[in-house]
C-alpha cells in the first residue's frame, strides 16, 4: 500500500531518522509515537508524499485513496458548515448538478434520447457513488462530532479554530479513503466526541497511522505501534499496552545481553591476567 524505503531526514539542528523501511499494508492502524520533537508528524508528511526526504523513496499504489487531517487550523468561509463538508466529494455534486440540468432539459423535450440515456448514466454513477444517502451520511458524522441541526446551516466563519477542525475531520471521515491520516484528531474533541470517533473508527475497514497523545484512545483504535526511538524506528504488533509490555520485555533482553557481554569481558580480563602472571612468573 505504502512503502518507505531506505528514508532518511535531517534538519538543521540534527538528524531525525536515518535508512527508514516501513511497509504500511491494507488493514494495518498504526499509532505512531516517540518523544516530542522526534519527528512523528515529519515522518507523517513524508508517508504523504508532502515532505521530502533527504534520501530514499516512497512509493504507493496508485489507485488508493488518501484522507489527510493536519494540526493547522483550518480557515473559515461563508459556506455553511454542511455544505463545507459536502464539498469534499466534489464529484457527487459536480453530478448533482448536472442530474438537474439535464432532468430540467428533459422536460423541455421528453423525446430526446440522448438526453435520456446521459440523465440515466448520471444517475448510475450519483447512485453508485452514495450520492442519494450523502448529505444523511453527512449529517450523522456532524452530529457524533458534537454538532446540532442547528449549526449544519450556519456559516464557517462563525466557528472556533478547534471546531473548524471537527469540520476537516467530518469531511475526511465522510469521503472513506483507503487509508487515513490522523495528527492529533482528538485534540479539539470532548470526550462525548472522542467517545463517538472511536466507536466510528472500530468499525472502519481502512487503514490508518494516526498520531495521538491521549493513549487510552490510541490503545482502542490500532493494532500496530510504530515507534520513533533514538533516531531509529521500531515496529511493535497490538494496541499502545501490547506495546508497552513488548518494548518492556525488549529492553530487559537488552539488558540481560548487555550484562552477559560485560561478563564475558571480565571472565576474558581475568583470564588474560592469570595468562600473563603465570609467563611472568616463568
Amino acid at each position: 500500500m505504502i512503502h518507505l524505503e531506505s528514508i532518511s531526514k535531517s534538519y538543521p539542528d540534527g538528524e531525525l531518522f536515518s535508512n527508514v523501511n516501513i511497509f504500511i499494508k491494507r488493514g494495518m492502524r498504526v499509532g505512531l509515537v516517540g518523544p516530542n520533537g522526534s519527528g512523528k508528524t515529519t515522518l507523517l508528511r513524508i508517508m504523504l508524499g508532502e515532505e521530502t526526504p533527504d534520501s530514499g523513496s516512497v512509493q504507493k499504489e496508485k489507485t488508493i485513496t488518501i484522507g489527510y487531517l493536519a494540526q493547522d487550523i483550518v480557515a473559515g468561509s461563508d459556506q455553511s458548515i454542511i455544505e463545507e463538508v459536502l464539498a469534499g466529494y466534489p464529484e457527487v455534486r459536480e453530478i448533482e448538478s448536472k442530474i438537474i440540468i439535464l432532468a430540467d432539459a428533459i422536460s423541455n423535450d421528453p423525446e430526446n434520447t440522448s438526453l435520456v440515456n446521459e440523465l440515466g448514466d448520471n444517475q448510475n454513477r450519483f447512485e453508485a457513488l452514495g450520492g442519494w444517502t450523502l448529505e444523511k451520511r453527512a449529517k450523522k458524522i456532524l452530529g457524533g462530532l458534537g454538532f446540532t441541526d442547528k449549526q449544519f446551516i450556519e456559516p464557517m466563519d462563525v466557528l472556533s479554530g478547534g471546531w473548524r477542525m471537527r469540520v476537516a475531520l467530518a469531511t475526511i471521515l465522510l469521503q472513506e479513503p483507503d487509508i487515513l491520516f490522523l495528527d492529533e484528531p482528538t485534540n479539539h474533541l470532548d470526550l462525548e466526541a472522542t467517545i463517538w470517533l472511536e466507536s466510528f473508527l472500530s468499525d472502519w475497514k481502512g487503514s490508518m497511522v494516526m498520531i495521538s497523545h491521549d493513549r487510552e484512545f490510541l490503545d482502542r483504535s490500532v493494532n500496530h505501534i510504530l515507534e520513533i526511538d533514538l533516531k531509529r524506528i521500531n515496529l511493535y504488533q497490538g494496541n499502545y499496552s501490547r506495546y508497552l509490555e513488548a518494548k518492556a520485555l525488549r529492553l530487559e533482553q537488552h539488558r540481560n545481553a548487555y550484562k552477559n557481554q560485560q561478563k564475558k569481558i571480565k571472565d576474558t580480563e581475568r583470564f588474560i591476567d592469570r595468562f600473563r602472571y603465570k609467563n611472568t612468573k616463568a
